[in-house]
């Protein structure tokens, strides 16, 4: 008899936004040096930010770049050998994905001298396959969810709303900015990053006639504006010097640790049980082989109840075709 072949398949839902547990349980597996991983978190955004000023790419290509350079070392092992590549793969497809395209080619020919890197032809085909291949691995990480929202646009929409004054709304924008090396764009909607950049920017001016800022209004939790008021006042606890508002206010960081003090009642999300992680497969680390070999299928989270269907259906037709079994008296 001979053996049975089996075929590959998988099906994974896009999850666009954890919980801090979950990026924690995560980064465990795939970042050996935390403190390094975070350091080089400031160097990438301050490469990238050269890079997109050179490509004339807007600040919603960046930000979409971030959150694809974040996402995909949560499944996959960094390293600092490749970060740089990684990091130009995360901006072609933001650049696709925000309709503010350029061949791969040019992007790479003005990355290389920004990093020091030979910018010669074969230089240049040969740093495009290594590219192209942390592309199509962070395609699939991003379970090739491209829906996005930005910070900055709606920051702007809610500050119209709030009658903010342009200093004020220019600083929540700069905090804006520095939350792009946070990782709360993996756990927080955009929206609720944008009410509590401008909750961060009111209480450092002092600007009490912000307050009481209803985030329901926005449709937005206040738990969720908590998990991201947590995040960007921790950077500028423990990382001040790496955010932009270090060059405008350089003697401010106390500030920073007073309004934390002031909101430490303040209730963030309820987290995950850690069994619960270990006993989900969409927080394994990322195997490719599935998809170089078999099948794998990605999903929106909104399409889950009709990925069931098809289940159902495709049971229901099994059951009908078996052939049915008679039983002998």
């Amino acid at each position: 008899m001979a053996d049975q072949q089996y075929f590959k398949s998988s099906v994974q839902i896009s999850r666009p936004f954890l919980t801090s547990k979950a990026v924690k349980f995560l980064q465990k597996k795939t970042i050996p040096d935390y403190q390094t991983y975070k350091q080089r978190i400031s160097h990438v955004l301050s490469f990238l930010l050269s890079l997109t000023r050179l490509l004339k790419f807007p600040s919603r290509t960046l930000e979409s770049a971030m959150l694809y350079y974040q996402r995909y070392y949560l499944f996959n092992h960094f390293s600092t050998s490749s970060n740089i590549d990684v990091a130009i793969a995360a901006l072609f497809i933001a650049s696709k994905n925000e309709d503010t395209i350029k061949k791969l080619r040019d992007i790479i020919a003005i990355a290389n001298p920004l990093r020091n890197a030979p910018n010669t032809n074969e230089a240049i085909e040969e740093n495009k396959k290594v590219i192209l291949n942390f592309e199509k691995k962070m395609l699939e990480t991003i379970s090739f969810d491209f829906r996005t929202y930005h910070i900055d646009e709606l920051l702007i929409r809610i500050a119209k709303d709030l009658k903010l004054s342009v200093d004020l709304t220019y600083l929540a924008y700069m905090i804006a900015f520095d939350s792009f090396q946070t990782e709360v764009s993996l756990k927080t909607p955009q929206h609720a990053t944008a009410i509590a950049c401008i909750i961060i920017a009111a209480k450092f001016r002092e600007e009490n006639s912000v307050f009481p800022l209803n985030s329901a209004k926005y449709k937005c939790d206040r738990a969720l504006v908590n998990e991201a008021l947590f995040e960007i006042l921790e950077l500028y606890i423990n990382n001040y010097n790496y955010g932009s508002l270090a060059d405008m206010y350089p003697n401010d960081k106390e500030s920073f640790i007073k309004i934390r003090i002031n909101i430490k009642n303040e209730i963030n999300l309820k987290d995950l049980d850690e069994r619960s992680l270990l006993n989900d497969g969409f927080y394994n680390i990322k195997n490719y082989n599935v998809s170089d070999t078999g099948s794998a299928r990605y999903m929106l989270g909104n399409q889950e109840k009709r990925f069931y269907e098809e289940v159902d259906a495709q049971e229901n037709y099994k059951e009908s075709t078996e052939p049915k079994k008679v039983k002998l008296h």
